[in-house]
Order: C-alpha cells, then sequence, then structure tokens
C-alpha cells in the first residue's frame, strides 16, 4: 500500500465543521472543548454555554446509564465502536432519541491520551423500525405458538365425538401404567361398545351411525368429569375410559352410570330387541402383583367386555 500523503489541517477542520455526525471534543478532565454544528442540530440547542462548563463525569443521567465507564476507558486509550443506546433529550427537545455512539482518544507524539471524541449517529428511525420489526415477530412467533398448541390438541381430539382419540389414548394409558407400577396407586379401565352398532348402521345408513357415536360419546363425557380421567374413542364403535387412582368398586358404579346413562338416553334403535342404543362394559382394575403387563391389563380388559357382550349386552362386567 502506498503511504498516506499529509493533509492539511484546514480539511480536518472543514469535516468537523460540516459533519452530518455530531461530533464533541472533550479534555482528559471530562470538560466540553469543541462541537461542530450536527451536535447542536441533533440536540436542538445551543451548546455555546456548555464549553469549559459541562463536564461529561458529572451527568448524571450518563452516570445512571453507564456510559461513564466506558467514557473512562477511552481515556486510558481504549476506542469504542458502534454502541447502541437510548437517550432521553426530553430536556432538550422532548424527544428520546436512539443514538449509535463512536468513542475514540486522541494521543500526543508520545501517545498520550490529551483529548478524547465523542462521536453521535442519530438512528432513533432505524431502531424504531427494528422495535417494531421485533415487535411483529414477536406477535407473529405467539401465534404461531398459539396455533402449534390448538393443532396439537386437535391432534389428540376424535373428529367425529370430539372425545380423545386413540393416539391420545394410548399416550395416557401408558404414562397412567408406569405412574402406577412407581406409586402402587390403581388404576382402572372401562372399555366401551355400542351393542347391535354394525346393525344400527344397516338400518340407519352411516350418517345415523355417526350421529349416533356422536350422541353416546356425549353420555359419556358428561359422565366422566374428574379432571384426571381421560374418556376416548379407542375406534369404530369402541370408547375407553382410563380412571388413574380409582379401585375396582368406583370404576364399577362409573361404569353403571355411564351405561345407565345411555339407556336413558333413549336413542332409537330398531334394530335392537329394546328399541333403543345400550352398550356393554369390561372393567378391571390394574395390579402390579398379578398383571405382569399393560398389555395384559388391556387384553383382561377387553376379555370382560367380550363377556358383556355374550351374555345379553347391555351389562357391565368386571374382569
Amino acid at each position: 500500500m502506498g503511504q498516506k500523503g499529509k493533509i492539511d489541517d484546514r480539511y480536518f477542520k472543514s469535516v468537523f465543521e460540516h459533519s452530518p455526525t455530531s461530533i464533541q471534543i472533550y479534555g482528559v478532565d471530562g470538560y466540553l472543548k469543541s462541537y461542530n454544528d450536527a451536535f447542536e442540530a441533533l440536540f436542538n440547542t445551543d451548546a455555546s454555554p456548555f464549553v469549559g462548563v459541562y463536564n461529561i463525569f458529572e451527568d448524571p443521567q450518563l452516570i445512571d446509564s453507564g456510559i461513564i465507564n466506558l467514557v473512562k476507558r477511552v481515556v486510558e486509550g481504549e476506542t469504542i465502536e458502534n454502541l447502541v443506546s437510548r437517550y432521553d433529550a426530553s430536556r432538550m427537545n422532548g424527544r428520546e432519541r436512539w443514538l449509535r455512539t463512536f468513542m475514540f482518544p486522541v494521543k500526543d507524539q508520545s501517545q498520550k491520551v490529551i483529548d478524547f471524541v465523542i462521536m453521535h449517529e442519530d438512528v432513533t428511525d432505524l431502531k424504531n423500525h427494528e422495535l417494531y420489526l421485533e415487535k411483529i415477530i414477536s406477535e407473529r412467533t405467539m401465534e404461531l405458538e398459539r396455533v402449534n398448541r390448538e393443532l396439537e390438541q386437535l391432534s389428540k381430539i376424535d373428529v367425529l365425538t370430539t372425545l380423545f382419540n386413540r393416539r391420545a389414548f394410548n399416550v395416557a394409558f401408558e404414562t397412567e401404567y408406569q405412574q402406577t407400577l412407581q406409586t402402587g396407586n390403581p388404576l382402572s379401565l372401562i372399555l366401551i361398545d355400542v351393542d347391535y352398532f354394525k346393525s344400527y348402521n344397516d338400518c340407519y345408513g352411516h350418517q345415523g351411525g355417526d350421529a349416533c357415536l356422536q350422541k353416546v360419546a356425549s353420555v359419556i363425557k358428561e359422565n366422566v368429569k374428574r379432571s384426571a380421567d381421560l374418556a376416548a374413542r379407542y375406534g369404530g364403535d369402541e370408547f375407553a375410559v382410563i380412571l388413574p387412582n380409582t379401585e375396582t368398586a368406583e370404576a364399577f358404579n362409573i361404569a353403571e352410570h355411564i351405561r345407565k346413562a345411555v339407556e336413558g338416553a333413549k336413542i332409537p334403535n330398531d334394530s335392537s330387541p329394546l328399541g333403543h342404543v345400550t352398550i356393554s362394559l369390561g372393567i378391571k382394575t390394574f395390579s402390579k402383583d398379578v398383571d405382569s403387563s399393560r398389555e395384559v391389563f388391556f387384553n383382561e380388559t377387553d376379555l370382560a367386555l367380550y363377556r358383556a357382550k355374550n351374555t345379553g349386552k347391555n351389562k357391565s362386567v368386571l374382569f
């Protein structure tokens, strides 16, 4: 690289006076020595009374902001670049500003710091736009998170009945099963099947069958009220209810409440000997001393349901 040519001090003076960037020159004692027109324009003030009077180290606003510590580092010979900070200029022009600040020392031939320079650029509009974009991004992110939560929740719901779906049942069943293994608390399961549902579909069509399942699901939901319990559509006309911390007698009572409520709803079913929709239920309470696995627990509950359906239907059977 070629050597830099020497520039007359007049050029520096001209740059200083005409620069659109606010420039202030301070002595190492902190007193303001000089400034340019851009400084007065930036803060909308006549700065001449401040020369030799204003001491940056004594400005309480700067002390509170921590800027003074940075100024002291500059006096010790360090350069501070690209510092963006908020400055309350309300005392001068009624406006809060965002400033990008550069600070650097001025040294003599022996490298001793004799003065220091502070330069300000008004980046208020740019910063406000940046803050606006951050706000928009934050709002969009929150909205996206909300939508994702809703989608996650919807992914657990059976669309037809609005009960939990089989996927949600499987997750909850595994969770409650593991909890029971750890705590020894009882865990009961009810499996439910709509009686004569195939013939119901043949009689009323699939739309009628869907409406029937919706009504049955609504009755199940009304009778499974505890926050820890979970009612789900397991598949087709099969439903399942998980009852944490529930002994056999209480589980059987809940099953009977559901069965009687469905029967009491008097949903017409001309294909049934009773003339209305009924359900069969199998109930079992898990015992870690007897049951070897979650699969055995489920299968034995299903076997109880099978017995209910094959011994007259419209009944609750314990395993």
